[in-house]
């Protein structure tokens, strides 16, 4: 399920919460392998097209010298008759590219020579957000000073801090929060900086902004176990609907994340006000399962004891006892047969199988 704040990704192994990441994250160029520059269209006149077909030459040079951080080759490129400001078939310019390679100095060489800093590719990207993507803190700092929107966002939303934030580059997210970046913006997905940390596994920045004051939603609360704010935003917008409220894309509800990340404090609160300990995800896994996951067997008490079945399964007819066995939790599993979970469920797993007999010996 979610990806817990502490754990490397490679212990993940339920991907609802990691491909919403990926999704939020598709500003990442995928067009990389397409013609850089728009192919010229014919014309009446075979000197235009020549005249053309020399101008499309000079500026796949000039973007490929940008690309591969030579300074000289650009400026001779530029002298040469490549306009600074020039643009691929992306919409995205010289210093853009300059800013996703990671030419911090490139970037402010092509600012001197007049690049504009505002200036948005197709996507609604500029030169700061693709700064951020590569967590470039030179190009972030000179892109700023030279008049790039702090909080600019993209055609989905995403601002420099989520972006940022959500590739994990904390020098990059810090310069911005301390410059004034507004946290409290979100992308179309409704996930902010402190959001989008989370989904991509950087619980470290995302605690932090929290504790620096950034704003976060219910659902971020309960995952890195925040019991004051959690109280707080309950109180706040009312307990209600609001505690059982899932994500959009994902189903996930704030009783699943604090579950997976095993806040058993958090989870009692939601569960006293009102939480649905059955209500399931896309996957169609209840907060049981999410624990299962893990091998929180305190976890899972308090779910079961909140009137969580013990025998609710994914869409795949996982059931919790299953899930623990799948991953080894030979301590869950023996509490959750203790408890009357059924032995009968088919498991073609063999791993799950072995370790099913080893519980029903213990």
């Amino acid at each position: 399920p979610w990806a817990p704040a502490g754990r490397p990704k490679e212990a993940w192994t339920r991907t609802a919460a990691h491909m919403l990441q990926r999704a939020s994250l598709s500003f990442i160029d995928v067009r990389e392998k397409r013609s850089q520059v728009a192919l010229p269209q014919p014309s009446a006149n075979p000197d235009d097209d020549e005249d053309e077909e020399t101008r499309q030459r000079l500026l796949v040079d000039f973007f490929e010298a940008v690309k591969e951080g030579e300074e000289e080759d650009m400026e001779e490129l530029i002298e040469a008759g490549a306009e600074v400001d020039s643009r691929d078939g992306s919409g995205r310019t010289a210093l853009m590219k300059a800013a996703h390679a990671d030419h911090g100095s490139l970037v402010e060489k092509l600012l001197e020579l007049g690049a504009s800093p505002t200036l948005r590719d197709i996507g609604g990207s500029d030169a700061l957000l693709w700064a951020c993507l590569s967590g470039c803190s030179e190009a972030v700092e000179a892109l700023v000073d030279a008049g790039a929107e702090l909080d600019g966002a993209d055609h989905t939303g995403v601002t420099p801090l989520i972006r940022a934030a959500g590739c994990g580059h904390s020098s990059v997210v810090w310069w911005l929060y301390d410059r004034g970046a507004d946290g409290s913006r979100c992308d179309e997905r409704g996930s902010d900086a402190v959001a989008a940390a989370l989904a991509a596994g950087h619980g470290d920045i995302a605690a932090s902004l929290v504790d620096a004051g950034a704003p976060c939603g219910l659902r971020s609360a309960c995952a890195l176990g925040k019991l004051a704010k959690v109280e707080a935003l309950l109180d706040e917008q009312g307990g209600g609907r609001s505690v059982n409220e899932a994500e959009p894309v994902s189903g996930v509800t704030p009783l699943m994340m604090s579950a997976a990340e095993g806040h058993d404090d958090v989870l009692a609160l939601l569960l006293g006000r009102g939480a649905d300990p059955n209500a399931v995800d896309r996957e169609g896994a209840p907060a049981l399962l999410w624990a299962s996951e893990f091998g929180r067997v305190s976890t899972a008490l308090k779910i079961v004891a909140g009137g969580g079945r013990l025998e609710g399964a994914d869409d795949d007819g996982v059931t919790p006892l299953m899930r623990a066995c799948l991953r080894g939790h030979v301590d869950l599993a023996t509490w959750l047969l203790a408890q009357g979970a059924a032995l009968e469920a088919r498991i073609t797993h063999v791993h799950a199988r072995v370790c099913m007999r080893v519980c029903a010996c213990a």
